[in-house]
């Protein structure tokens, strides 16, 4: 009974390494081409991903964009092998439909595993201007500029009569 048992577990280890690889990885950094974007203009992310295991990989940056909180994108990169030991860079692409500040939350999904996540922010300008303002603003800045005019004009008017 008991050499059956030991010659068991000899089989076992003889074939654990041709049988099973062990799956590990880290997300490593996070990280963005760029420190700020326009409306419109594509960003890409780019994830540093590190295998820790005895085999190589299949390996993609998967991550959601949240604008100021809430979720407004899902965004997914290709898949790219990853030998073990070795780090490779995976990237996916988000292009930014409004004004504002964005939270990039990215995790790497390999061979059924996925890493801890990791974030990036990125503040997204207006693409005409280049300027900061909230696309509700516009249109009463220009209500003010009008008003503004109106009032300048009304002022000269006066003036003119006085004289």
């Amino acid at each position: 009974m008991e050499r059956e048992w030991f010659a068991a577990l000899l089989i076992c280890l003889l074939l654990m390494p041709f049988c099973a690889h062990a799956q590990a990885g880290e997300l490593a950094a996070l990280e963005k081409d760029r420190d700020t974007a326009a409306v419109g203009e594509a960003v890409t992310v780019s994830a540093t991903f590190v295998n820790l295991g005895s085999g190589a990989v299949e390996a993609k940056l998967n991550g959601e964009a949240y604008l100021e909180g809430e979720l407004v994108s899902v965004i997914e990169g290709g898949t790219s092998q990853v030998p073990p030991g070795a780090a490779g860079v995976l990237e996916a692409v988000f292009v930014p439909g409004k004004i504002g500040l964005y939270t990039i939350k990215g995790t790497v999904i390999y061979s059924g595993e996925s890493t801890s996540q990791k974030e990036v922010t990125i503040p997204v300008i207006s693409k005409s201007t280049g300027m900061e303002l909230a696309e509700d603003m516009t249109v009463p800045l220009m209500v003010d500029g009008l008003l503004a005019l109106v009032i300048v004009a009304g002022v000269l008017m006066l003036k003119r009569r006085r004289r």
